[in-house]
Protein backbone atom coordinates (compact mmCIF):
# COMPACT_ATOMS: atom_id res chain seq x y z
CA UNK A 1 0.00 0.00 0.00
CA UNK A 2 1.32 3.44 -0.97
CA UNK A 3 1.85 5.87 1.91
CA UNK A 4 -0.83 8.27 0.60
CA UNK A 5 -3.32 5.43 0.26
CA UNK A 6 -2.56 4.47 3.85
CA UNK A 7 -3.20 8.05 4.91
CA UNK A 8 -6.45 8.23 2.95
CA UNK A 9 -7.81 5.00 4.42
CA UNK A 10 -6.53 5.08 7.99
CA UNK A 11 -5.74 8.66 9.02
CA UNK A 12 -7.88 10.96 6.90
CA UNK A 13 -11.13 10.03 8.72
CA UNK A 14 -9.41 10.80 12.04
CA UNK A 15 -8.16 14.15 10.70
CA UNK A 16 -11.66 15.10 9.53
CA UNK A 17 -13.16 14.18 12.90
CA UNK A 18 -10.51 16.23 14.72
CA UNK A 19 -11.19 19.17 12.40
CA UNK A 20 -14.92 19.10 13.21
CA UNK A 21 -14.15 19.34 16.94
CA UNK A 22 -11.85 22.37 16.69
CA UNK A 23 -13.07 25.88 17.66
CA UNK A 24 -14.35 28.31 15.03
CA UNK A 25 -11.50 30.81 15.43
CA UNK A 26 -7.99 30.48 16.81
CA UNK A 27 -6.03 33.43 18.25
CA UNK A 28 -2.24 33.12 18.56
CA UNK A 29 -0.55 35.93 20.51
CA UNK A 30 3.11 36.79 21.06
CA UNK A 31 5.02 39.50 22.88
CA UNK A 32 7.33 41.58 20.68
CA UNK A 33 10.30 42.39 22.90
CA UNK A 34 12.40 44.20 20.30
CA UNK A 35 10.06 47.16 19.70
CA UNK A 36 6.82 48.82 20.72
CA UNK A 37 4.53 50.82 18.46
CA UNK A 38 3.28 54.02 20.14
CA UNK A 39 -0.39 54.61 20.82
CA UNK A 40 -2.25 55.62 17.67
CA UNK A 41 -0.30 53.28 15.38
CA UNK A 42 -0.93 49.62 14.57
CA UNK A 43 0.30 47.25 11.87
CA UNK A 44 -2.23 45.06 10.03
CA UNK A 45 -1.77 42.25 7.52
CA UNK A 46 -4.57 40.22 5.91
CA UNK A 47 -4.18 36.77 4.40
CA UNK A 48 -6.77 36.03 1.74
CA UNK A 49 -7.83 33.40 -0.79
CA UNK A 50 -7.22 35.80 -3.68
CA UNK A 51 -6.91 39.42 -4.71
CA UNK A 52 -10.56 40.48 -5.09
CA UNK A 53 -12.59 41.06 -1.92
CA UNK A 54 -15.85 40.90 -3.88
CA UNK A 55 -15.32 37.18 -4.59
CA UNK A 56 -12.46 36.03 -2.34
CA UNK A 57 -12.31 35.61 1.43
CA UNK A 58 -10.13 36.57 4.40
CA UNK A 59 -8.45 33.52 5.91
CA UNK A 60 -6.60 35.22 8.78
CA UNK A 61 -5.39 38.60 9.96
CA UNK A 62 -2.46 39.74 12.04
CA UNK A 63 -2.01 42.87 14.13
CA UNK A 64 0.89 44.45 15.98
CA UNK A 65 -0.12 47.01 18.63
CA UNK A 66 2.23 48.26 21.32
CA UNK A 67 4.48 45.29 22.06
CA UNK A 68 1.85 42.64 21.25
CA UNK A 69 1.46 40.70 18.03
CA UNK A 70 -1.42 38.36 17.30
CA UNK A 71 -2.92 36.36 14.47
CA UNK A 72 -6.56 35.25 14.28
CA UNK A 73 -7.40 32.46 11.83
CA UNK A 74 -10.59 30.68 10.85
CA UNK A 75 -10.76 26.98 11.61
CA UNK A 76 -14.43 26.03 11.53
CA UNK A 77 -15.93 29.52 11.36
CA UNK A 78 -17.41 31.33 8.36
CA UNK A 79 -15.67 34.45 7.14
CA UNK A 80 -18.34 36.62 8.81
CA UNK A 81 -17.18 35.45 12.27
CA UNK A 82 -13.59 36.40 11.48
CA UNK A 83 -14.72 39.84 10.28
CA UNK A 84 -16.67 40.41 13.50
CA UNK A 85 -13.56 39.51 15.49
CA UNK A 86 -11.50 41.90 13.38
CA UNK A 87 -14.02 44.67 14.05
CA UNK A 88 -13.78 44.03 17.81
CA UNK A 89 -10.00 44.26 17.60
CA UNK A 90 -10.05 47.45 15.53
CA UNK A 91 -12.54 49.13 17.88
CA UNK A 92 -9.79 49.06 20.54
CA UNK A 93 -7.72 51.42 18.37
CA UNK A 94 -10.15 54.22 17.52
CA UNK A 95 -8.43 57.15 15.85
CA UNK A 96 -5.36 55.09 14.94
CA UNK A 97 -3.36 54.86 11.75
CA UNK A 98 -3.29 51.32 10.38
CA UNK A 99 0.07 50.69 8.72
CA UNK A 100 0.34 48.08 5.99
CA UNK A 101 2.68 47.05 3.22
CA UNK A 102 0.78 47.74 -0.02
CA UNK A 103 -1.83 49.65 1.98
CA UNK A 104 -4.05 49.92 -1.10
CA UNK A 105 -4.67 46.18 -0.84
CA UNK A 106 -5.56 46.27 2.85
CA UNK A 107 -7.73 49.36 2.44
CA UNK A 108 -9.72 47.79 -0.41
CA UNK A 109 -10.38 44.67 1.67
CA UNK A 110 -11.24 46.62 4.82
CA UNK A 111 -13.73 48.83 2.99
CA UNK A 112 -15.39 45.82 1.34
CA UNK A 113 -15.42 43.46 4.33
CA UNK A 114 -15.41 45.65 7.45
CA UNK A 115 -17.16 48.60 5.84
CA UNK A 116 -16.11 52.14 5.03
CA UNK A 117 -18.68 53.50 7.50
CA UNK A 118 -17.17 51.41 10.33
CA UNK A 119 -13.70 52.72 9.51
CA UNK A 120 -14.93 56.32 9.40
CA UNK A 121 -16.93 56.04 12.64
CA UNK A 122 -13.85 54.71 14.44
CA UNK A 123 -11.49 57.28 12.93
CA UNK A 124 -9.32 54.61 11.31
CA UNK A 125 -7.17 55.30 8.28
CA UNK A 126 -4.63 53.19 6.41
CA UNK A 127 -1.16 54.38 5.45
CA UNK A 128 1.62 52.76 3.47
CA UNK A 129 4.85 51.21 4.70
CA UNK A 130 6.04 50.62 1.14
CA UNK A 131 8.07 53.79 0.68
CA UNK A 132 10.92 52.26 -1.32
CA UNK A 133 11.34 49.68 -4.05
CA UNK A 134 11.39 45.99 -3.35
CA UNK A 135 9.39 43.27 -1.69
CA UNK A 136 8.91 43.28 2.06
CA UNK A 137 11.27 40.33 2.50
CA UNK A 138 13.96 42.21 0.56
CA UNK A 139 13.57 45.43 2.55
CA UNK A 140 13.39 43.65 5.93
CA UNK A 141 15.38 40.48 5.22
CA UNK A 142 14.38 38.49 8.30
CA UNK A 143 12.60 35.27 7.42
CA UNK A 144 11.56 34.29 10.98
CA UNK A 145 11.69 30.71 9.71
CA UNK A 146 8.84 31.46 7.29
CA UNK A 147 9.07 29.15 4.24
CA UNK A 148 6.10 30.69 2.40
CA UNK A 149 5.06 33.85 0.63
CA UNK A 150 1.55 35.23 0.25
CA UNK A 151 0.96 33.44 -3.04
CA UNK A 152 0.97 30.10 -1.19
CA UNK A 153 -1.86 31.01 1.19
CA UNK A 154 -4.79 29.99 -1.08
CA UNK A 155 -3.25 26.54 -1.60
CA UNK A 156 -2.57 26.08 2.10
CA UNK A 157 -6.16 27.08 2.85
CA UNK A 158 -7.48 24.54 0.31
CA UNK A 159 -5.32 21.87 1.94
CA UNK A 160 -6.94 22.67 5.27
CA UNK A 161 -10.46 22.59 3.86
CA UNK A 162 -10.01 19.49 1.69
CA UNK A 163 -7.50 17.43 3.68
CA UNK A 164 -7.76 18.77 7.26
CA UNK A 165 -4.05 19.58 7.13
CA UNK A 166 -3.05 21.15 10.44
CA UNK A 167 0.38 21.72 8.91
CA UNK A 168 -1.26 24.08 6.41
CA UNK A 169 -2.96 26.01 9.22
CA UNK A 170 0.38 26.28 11.02
CA UNK A 171 1.96 27.57 7.80
CA UNK A 172 -0.67 30.31 7.39
CA UNK A 173 -0.35 31.42 11.02
CA UNK A 174 3.44 31.43 10.85
CA UNK A 175 3.49 33.41 7.59
CA UNK A 176 0.95 35.96 8.88
CA UNK A 177 2.95 36.40 12.11
CA UNK A 178 6.23 36.75 10.19
CA UNK A 179 4.71 39.38 7.89
CA UNK A 180 3.36 41.55 10.71
CA UNK A 181 6.71 41.35 12.51
CA UNK A 182 8.57 42.36 9.34
CA UNK A 183 6.12 45.24 8.86
CA UNK A 184 6.51 46.37 12.48
CA UNK A 185 10.29 46.41 12.12
CA UNK A 186 9.91 48.35 8.87
CA UNK A 187 7.71 50.87 10.71
CA UNK A 188 10.47 51.31 13.31
CA UNK A 189 13.13 51.73 10.61
CA UNK A 190 11.08 54.41 8.87
CA UNK A 191 10.23 56.15 12.14
CA UNK A 192 13.94 56.39 12.90
CA UNK A 193 14.82 57.94 9.55
CA UNK A 194 15.93 54.87 7.61
CA UNK A 195 15.63 55.17 3.82
CA UNK A 196 15.50 58.96 4.20
CA UNK A 197 12.02 59.32 5.65
CA UNK A 198 9.85 59.19 8.74
CA UNK A 199 6.48 57.48 8.83
CA UNK A 200 4.78 60.35 10.63
CA UNK A 201 5.67 62.68 7.76
CA UNK A 202 4.06 60.54 5.05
Amino acid sequence: MHVFEFYRQELYPLAQEAKRNLPGLLRVEREVRALSLPRGHIVLDLETTGLEPEVDEIVSYGIVAGSRAWVVIRLNAPEEDLIEELKRDLEEFKGSTIWAFYSEFEWKWLVEKVGGEFLQENGLRVDDLKQMRGRLTEIVPYDFGDPFDGSRIPGLWRNWQDRASLGSIAGIIHHNMADILREAFLWALLENGAFGGRVNEV
